[in-house]
């Protein structure tokens, strides 16, 4: 397992840090064939509802863009109830 990973966001003049409360298990045989399988999938999803995303290896990157915080909510939200 992953651990002790930390997590910055940033915008403008204000930083978030934070640790994720779970990982997952790296290193299995399976794992890249079932990151595979539900990944495709996922970029796909996300792709056809406008967003731009990227995957590597085994993560996946969910850009968004908005001159308002209302709008990076927004837009946030919609991409995660999608994930």
């Amino acid at each position: 397992m992953l651990v002790d990973i930390n997590m910055n966001i940033s915008q403008e003049n204000t930083t978030k840090r934070g640790k994720p409360d779970k990982s997952c298990p790296q290193g299995g045989v399976l794992s890249p064939l079932l990151w595979c399988l539900v990944e495709n999938d996922l970029l796909e999803d996300l792709q056809k509802e406008g967003f731009l995303v990227y995957g590597y290896a085994d993560d996946t990157v969910i850009l968004v863009r908005g001159n308002v915080h209302t709008t990076l909510r927004d837009l946030t939200t919609n991409a995660l109830q999608i994930v």
